[in-house]
């Protein structure tokens, strides 16, 4: 058989894992797998199929006629006297079988480590929700972005955010979940949480579960009822507890106060209702409130206020002043 290196005859590559090539077809085969290590390789997928196809195992020191009593056991045949077949008919057999199923193995392969579609998730004056290939459920906050692969492949599951999501991680001890946010990276297994990055300020809130919380060489660990702050200019990461429900108000539709100081509910407003609010008087940015608002217009909810804390509120333009 003549055998061309550049394009290996399959059939050769049955004989010679059946131990039938002969001195010279076995050395074209040797000379071809050595040859380049995409040959090598493909080499050694096929000599995996090989050695998993049973109906392909055939040694040199069986007969053609006792391979055949054998296959024709296993596929339950109640033929009185079997066709008589050489070794080489049925290495044919064979080599066809190996060459489809090599072939299969090759695009599902191609298919497996092909590079993913990055799907880019945008909300601007909606807030979206989303299921992940793996089965993770974002929430998407207003004017922020989720990138994320169509299907995550490799030994991570990794996605890059801008702005706010609240992150319910399916668990997968084998590939964690990654998030790298404004040069922050946070890893989770299975975990719930809130990331906040906006105005040079990196914010994680854990609701269920540990995460980690990485700038650069520093590393925080979280656990339910714990935040970590990064600050982009300084760098600096620190670790806190963390009471405050405010900031699941984009999921929960309602905000929750307990002993929240004004000055906090009065930032998440604004940033809810996309207006400006401003404290004039600094005395009144730690009053403590406890109450909760649920789907009332941001006029309604500073009425409330100015009521509760007896403090002035007046609107100038489309900005609202608390005095």
């Amino acid at each position: 058989m003549n055998v061309d290196n550049s394009n290996m005859n399959d059939e050769l590559l049955v004989k010679y894992l059946a131990g039938e090539a002969s001195p010279e077809e076995a050395a074209s085969a040797e000379q071809w797998i050595q040859s380049s290590k995409e040959n090598s390789r493909y080499f050694e997928h096929f000599k995996l199929i090989w050695d998993n196809t049973e109906q392909a195992v055939m040694s040199s020191t069986v007969s053609g006629d006792a391979a055949w009593e054998r296959f024709e056991e296993r596929i339950k045949l109640k033929k009185h006297e079997p066709p008589v077949r050489s070794l080489t008919y049925w290495i044919r057999i064979a080599a066809v079988l190996i060459i489809g199923c090599t072939a299969a193995w090759f695009v599902y392969h191609q298919y497996q480590n092909s590079p993913s579609q990055v799907v880019a998730l945008n909300s601007v004056d909606n807030i979206l929700i989303d299921t992940l290939s793996d089965g993770s459920i974002i929430t998407l906050n207003k004017n922020s972005s989720l990138r994320y692969p169509e299907k995550f492949k490799g030994n991570t599951r990794a996605v890059v955010l801008t702005g706010e999501a609240f992150f319910n991680i399916e668990p997968d001890k084998s590939r964690p979940f990654v998030i790298s946010v404004n040069n922050v990276k946070v890893t989770v297994v299975g975990t719930s949480f809130n990331i906040k990055s906006r105005e040079g300020k990196t914010v994680v809130i854990v609701e269920t579960g540990i995460v980690k919380v990485a700038k650069n060489a520093d590393v925080v660990e979280l656990r339910a009822g714990e935040m970590a702050e990064v600050d982009s200019l300084s760098g600096n990461l620190t670790k806190d507890a963390s009471d405050s429900k405010l900031y699941n108000y984009y999921r929960s539709r309602e905000f929750v106060c307990e002993a929240t100081p004004l000055s906090e509910l009065v930032s998440v407003l604004a940033e809810a209702y996309n207006v400006e609010i401003k404290i004039e008087n600094p005395a009144v940015k730690s009053l403590p409130l406890t109450t909760v608002f649920k789907d009332q217009p941001v006029e309604q909810i500073l009425a409330i206020i100015s009521e509760t804390f007896k403090i002035k509120v007046d609107k100038e333009g489309k900005q609202f002043i608390l005095r």
